[in-house]
């Protein structure tokens, strides 16, 4: 071989070379930091190239410089703005002041600064949830004695008092929990609203909130996305109307079972999502009108952690069928809302999809389910066994049971299963001949609709509002024209394939 191929060779191996090099740097360019910047500061750089989708909720907000996020939090009428800045390894020279802007307790709203990504925190039980969306649990270091997550337990200091030195942030769940700005530890307090937001996706998106402080954006986008996903598909499949009895609380008044409704907007929010209508918001329901109260009732449903199953039972009357017998025949299910012995607000609110499967699961008898066990529901009425955890699982990263793609699949059976009705193979066309006899018209709440014709059939999925033109194989002469952007298919179909799109994610 020639000098020249072998230095047109050399050429092409260092062309490849530097272009992989290139879009490795780009790429990693074109990621946040999971740690300290290891690089000088560029005044050029976008430390943040990777930002939030969020949008659907009006309690946080944020707004993205080149090195820094304001993120405003509206709580109780106020405001509060957090000012998180990109962090540099020591010894190199960080953001300059003069690149930010001014932040100060004394400002209107107050400001606080914070070097992201944080390292180490305390956080309010019901935050909780929303850090293990993004796999941020191992950098709990206090929490709630109520909290029970076995993976935050396994790091943090449970309860008791003292300051925060040993953290960057405190996750506070309620202004009481929080000084006056002339504290000196106020600096280091952040106001999570979540409960304030009562939609359930909005509620959701504050994993999105907790990833601002980890700089994992894209990580949270992706949860969230697909948690909506889910949760949107969910809430077009299902069906009637069905009454539950959402308890917060169990008591005895005069020896009778008490119980209070919950009034709860988040609940309710869901519950009706999963065409479940809570009934009796807010009473208190004593005796015969607890009794009543049940007998109507599809499923009850406990919130809380404080009560056992037998307890649970006993204050249900279920231990005193001659007085209390509203669960003969297993007319009503009973269960619990808990995870690994949490109330809801501890886990919850950040997979809604998964609260409304469970919700969907526990209601109903004629499918489709998309968990094959419960989440955070127990049978309390056939014993089942709590929902647990091992800590051996902590770090593996976080495993969502509702996959939109097995929702997809589920409506794109149903559409297959329409098409292969009446003829079963080719026709001979005859005009004004009926090729499809035999109807199927799905109910109104269906996740698609049909429309006959005499040789096709046009179905409209409800969830891409996609439209299917099916021909009835012979007839194709007669078939109409079709739209731009809508699908034909020859039918009856002799085989059907489902690809699954591929999710990405870079944290």
């Amino acid at each position: 071989m020639c000098d020249h191929d072998n230095n047109e060779i050399k050429m092409r191996v260092l062309a490849v070379a530097f272009a992989a090099a290139w879009c490795s740097a780009a790429a990693a360019a074109a990621q946040n930091r999971n740690g300290c910047a290891a690089e000088d500061y560029g005044g050029g750089v976008e430390y943040f190239p990777q930002r939030t989708r969020a949008g659907r909720g009006a309690a946080f907000s944020v707004s993205y410089g080149r090195a820094y996020k304001n993120v405003t939090v509206r709580a109780g009428g106020a405001a509060r703005l957090y000012q998180l800045v990109q962090c540099f390894e020591r010894g190199r020279p960080g953001v300059p002041e003069a690149a930010l802007p001014r932040c100060s307790a004394a400002d209107h709203p107050p400001c606080s600064r914070f070097s992201v990504p944080l390292r180490a925190v305390a956080a309010a039980r019901s935050f909780v949830g929303f850090l293990e969306e993004i796999e941020a649990e191992a950098t709990v270091r206090r929490t709630d004695a109520a909290a029970v997550c076995p993976c935050v337990r396994a790091n943090a200091v449970v309860g008791g008092g003292g300051g925060l030195r040993a953290v960057d942030a405190y996750f506070a769940d309620s202004d009481s929990a929080i000084p006056g700005t002339d504290h000196p530890e106020y600096p280091k307090y952040i106001r999570v609203a979540a409960s304030e937001e009562t939609t359930a996706m909005a509620r959701a998106e504050w994993v999105e909130f907790a990833a601002l402080f980890y700089n994992r954006e894209s990580l949270a986008n992706y949860v969230v996305e697909r948690a909506g996903q889910s949760y949107g598909l969910q809430r077009r499949v299902t069906g009637e109307v069905l009454d539950v009895l959402w308890i917060d609380a169990l008591s005895e008044r005069a020896g009778v079972p008490a119980a209070t409704v919950t009034s709860d907007a988040y609940l309710n929010t869901v519950a009706s999502d999963a065409r479940l209508r809570l009934v009796q918001p807010g009473a208190e329901l004593v005796g015969t009108e607890l009794q009543t109260a049940l007998k109507a009732v599809t499923a009850v449903i406990i919130n809380g952690d404080t009560l056992d199953q037998s307890t649970a039972l006993s204050r249900l009357g279920v231990d005193e069928p001659e007085s209390y017998g509203f669960f003969d025949a297993g007319a009503v299910r009973v269960y619990q809302l808990t995870r690994y012995g949490a109330p809801y607000d501890e886990n919850m609110p950040a997979a809604p999809d998964l609260l409304l499967s469970d919700l969907l699961k526990a209601t109903r008898d004629d499918g489709p389910w998309f968990n094959t066990t419960y989440r955070f529901l127990r049978r309390v009425d056939e014993l089942e066994t709590e929902v647990s955890s091992d800590k051996s699982t902590c770090g593996a990263g976080v495993v969502r049971a509702v996959d939109p793609n097995a929702i997809r699949q589920y409506v794109i059976s149903r559409l297959v299963a329409a098409t292969t009705s009446n003829p079963t193979g080719t026709v001979q066309y005859k005009a004004r001949t009926d090729y499809f006899p035999n109807k199927f018209y799905p109910a109104s709440t269906s996740a698609f609709t049909i429309s006959y014709h005499l040789t096709w059939k046009m179905v409209r999925s409800r969830l891409s509002n996609e439209i299917y033109i099916l021909v009835q194989n012979g007839t194709e002469a007669v078939a109409p024209n079709i739209h731009v952007g809508d699908k034909r298919f020859t039918i009856p179909v002799r085989s059907t394939a489902y690809q699954m799109p591929a999710y990405t994610v870079s944290v």
